[in-house]
C-alpha cells in the first residue's frame, strides 16, 4: 500500500504511471464517477502486480479544487464492504482490493485503492454505464500511455495471456501436489554453490593471471547470488627488485554497491581492489 512519502514521490513525477491512476474528488453516490472507478480498478487488476488508484487527486495539480476529499467522501470510500460490493458489481470474476487514507503534501486527504493482480483468470466488465464502461470488455492499462482502455494492442494482450498461463500452471501444480502425484519443486542450489560454480567456469575460461607469476585471487561476494560480474583488466609491471601484479577481483554488481557504501565512494572501492606487490 502506498504511504504519504511514496505518494508524494509519485506526485513529484507530475503525471500518472502505468501502475498508478488518479481520479479527482467524487463520491460513491455519483453513479457515473463510481463507474469510472470500477473501470480503473478492472484495468489495474489485469496487469502484472496490479496497481493503485488514488481517489481525490486531480491530474492538474494537488492544490486544484478537485484534489482532496471531504469528510463525507472519505467516509464513503473507506467503507470497505460497500466499496468492494459496488466495484465488483462491474467485475467478473470479483477482484481483490485494499483501502487506505493517505495525505497529500498539502495536507488534504485522499483514498488509495490497492488492486491485486487477478488470482486465476482475467477480470471482465459485466455491466454497462453510458460513456463510462462497457459490458464484456477486457480493460487493462495501456503500455503506450497511462490510461485504462479496452483497445488492447498485441503487447497488452500478450501480457494478459502470459499472466493467465502462469496462474493456471501454478494452480495445476498445486492441485497435482495435493493429489499426491509427486510433483515437486526442483531443489535450488545455495548461493555458495552458485558462486563456486561461477568461479569454476571463470577459471576454466581463462580467468587466470599469468601463471608464471605469483598471484592472489580475491573473491568478494554478497550473501545472495547475483550472476552478473564486473571484469577487471589485467595489469602487470616489472621492476629490478620486485614483480608487481594486479589482483583479479570477481564479484557481483550488488557487492560493488555494498563496498561503495561501506568504504565511502570511489576511494574506498579502489582500496578494496588494490594492487598486491609480490617480492
Amino acid at each position: 500500500m502506498l504511504n504519504d512519502e511514496q505518494l508524494a514521490a509519485i506526485i513529484d513525477v507530475g503525471y500518472e504511471q502505468r501502475g498508478v491512476e488518479f481520479k479527482s474528488a467524487g463520491g460513491r453516490s455519483d453513479r457515473s464517477f463510481l463507474a469510472n472507478v470500477a473501470r480503473a480498478t478492472i484495468a489495474l487488476v489485469n496487469q502484472r502486480d496490479g496497481g493503485h488508484l488514488v481517489i481525490g487527486l486531480s491530474e492538474k495539480d494537488i492544490d486544484d479544487a478537485a484534489s482532496g476529499l471531504s469528510t463525507e467522501q472519505l467516509e464513503q470510500w473507506l467503507s470497505f464492504d460497500d466499496v468492494s460490493d459496488q466495484i465488483n458489481a462491474y467485475a467478473d470474476p470479483p477482484l481483490q482490493i485494499q483501502l487506505a487514507q493517505v495525505q497529500l503534501p498539502n495536507g488534504r486527504a485522499v483514498v488509495v485503492v490497492e488492486v491485486s493482480e487477478f488470482a486465476e483468470v482475467p477480470v471482465l466488465s459485466k455491466k454497462d454505464y453510458p460513456n463510462r464502461i462497457r459490458a464484456r470488455q477486457l480493460y487493462t492499462r495501456s503500455m503506450a500511455k497511462p490510461e485504462s482502455s479496452a483497445a488492447l494492442t498485441q503487447n497488452e494482450l500478450r501480457e494478459v495471456i502470459t499472466l493467465a498461463t502462469e496462474r493456471q500452471l501454478a494452480r495445476f501444480l498445486e492441485t497435482a501436489r495435493r493429489a499426491g502425484l509427486g510433483v515437486r519443486h526442483p531443489a535450488a542450489a545455495s548461493a555458495r554453490e552458485q558462486f563456486d560454480e561461477q568461479l569454476s567456469r571463470a577459471l576454466a575460461g581463462g580467468f587466470h593471471l599469468d601463471q608464471a607469476l605469483p598471484q592472489f585471487l580475491t573473491t568478494i561476494r554478497p550473501a545472495v547470488f547475483d550472476p552478473r560480474q564486473i571484469p577487471f583488466p589485467r595489469a602487470t609491471a616489472r621492476g629490478p627488485e620486485c614483480r608487481r601484479q594486479t589482483t583479479r577481483v570477481a564479484f557481483s554488481i550488488r557487492a560493488e554497491s555494498h563496498l561503495w557504501k561501506r568504504l565511502g565512494g570511489r576511494t574506498g572501492f579502489q582500496h578494496a581492489s588494490r594492487d598486491v606487490a609480490v617480492l
